[in-house]
């Protein structure tokens, strides 16, 4: 493990080692736009979210890169549908 993983891997409250945890439906939709981790320390009880030291994206074929992509698109388009219709 390089230093640099190391230091990313350590909690920013007590420096001791962090674990994976399970994400939040939220940041599972958020890991659509960047590649993001949750982590908790066993030490001081600390838990937050980190974006992956090493992004999966360079695994994914091109097509789900694309369903990805129009996946954001059509979220956005919805995001903007809603504001408008409701400042009518």
């Amino acid at each position: 493990m390089s230093a640099r993983t190391k230091k990313q891997l350590t909690c920013p409250e007590c420096g001791a080692a962090v674990h994976r945890a399970h994400r939040r439906p939220i940041e599972r939709i958020a890991s659509f736009v960047v590649p993001l981790r949750r982590y908790s320390c066993h030490h001081c009880g600390w838990s937050g979210v980190r974006v992956a030291i090493h992004a999966p994206w360079s695994r994914i074929s091109r097509q789900q890169l694309v369903v990805r992509v129009a996946l954001i698109v059509l979220g956005l388009l919805i995001v903007v549908v809603i504001v408008i219709s409701i400042s009518r």
